[in-house]
């Protein structure tokens, strides 16, 4: 079943919501002390963040998944648009990032902390981030009180850490990094780049699993993440969260 998961998100532009302007806006924020900046990126799928700050950022990039045909798919695509060189690939659990301390000046989790949870995330981080370098995650957050349960019952088995900003902002201080700025992805971030691509994947899978009773359980609640999101996403969504280390 792990790889009918995988094989669902591995066509998809990205693997989470996001947008190539959204990881700009992200990076914007982002003051390097040094040249040739070393950049971790945590569960980088096939890279299409990983691209984007490729493009912008003249260092290198070592690019960690566990899955090694997403790390394959990203090289192709790096070597496509000569960024190869830039770019580094590990497979390697996010859970056990296996660096040097200090080994980095920006840690980069783009839709992929929530698999450790935020608060996980951040402790995980902290070790590998030389003196004056930064954090970047964008986590599913809470975005309004009182949200429909229907929220609520996606979201208690999909991502049950899953908090309001306020609760991220206050966990960010209590682990040791300073805010620098945060932001909330558009809807159209959402919608354009990964549900409505989600959408239509889960509709061809049904066609080839139609008699594989696993997978199309698999399916169908892919299929209500996206009803959930089409109907409440005024209750949820990511966020970008830029922190430095104090």
């Amino acid at each position: 079943m792990d790889k009918i998961f995988y094989d669902i998100f591995h066509p998809l532009p990205r693997q989470g919501p996001g947008s190539t302007e959204a990881t700009h806006r992200a990076l914007s924020h982002v003051r390097f002390t040094g040249s040739h900046p070393v950049v971790v990126d945590i569960g980088c799928g096939t890279g299409a963040q990983t691209l984007d700050l490729a493009k912008r950022i003249d260092g290198t990039i070592i690019a960690v998944d566990n899955y090694q045909p997403f790390l394959d798919t990203l090289h192709s695509r790096a070597t496509a648009v000569d960024l190869s060189s830039r770019i580094e690939t590990r497979c390697m659990d996010m859970r056990v990032l296996d660096f040097p301390p200090a080994s980095f000046d920006l840690a980069w989790a783009e839709g992929s902390i929530y698999i450790v949870g935020f608060k996980r995330g951040l402790e995980i981080v902290r070790p590998l981030i030389k003196d004056g370098g930064t954090a970047v995650f964008s986590d599913m957050n809470w975005l309004r009180p009182n949200p429909p349960q229907e929220a609520l019952d996606l979201f208690s088995i999909e991502c049950p850490e899953m908090m309001d900003v306020g609760t991220n902002i206050e966990l960010i201080g209590r682990v040791g990094y300073q805010l620098v700025h945060h932001f909330q992805l558009r809807v159209e971030d959402h919608w354009e780049s990964y549900y409505a691509p989600l959408e239509q994947r889960v509709r061809t899978m049904r066609a080839e699993y139609e008699n594989d009773k696993a997978t199309l359980a698999l399916l169908d609640s892919l299929e209500n993440e996206v009803d959930v999101y089409r109907r409440c996403s005024a209750y949820f969504g990511y966020t970008f969260y830029v922190m430095k280390m104090s």
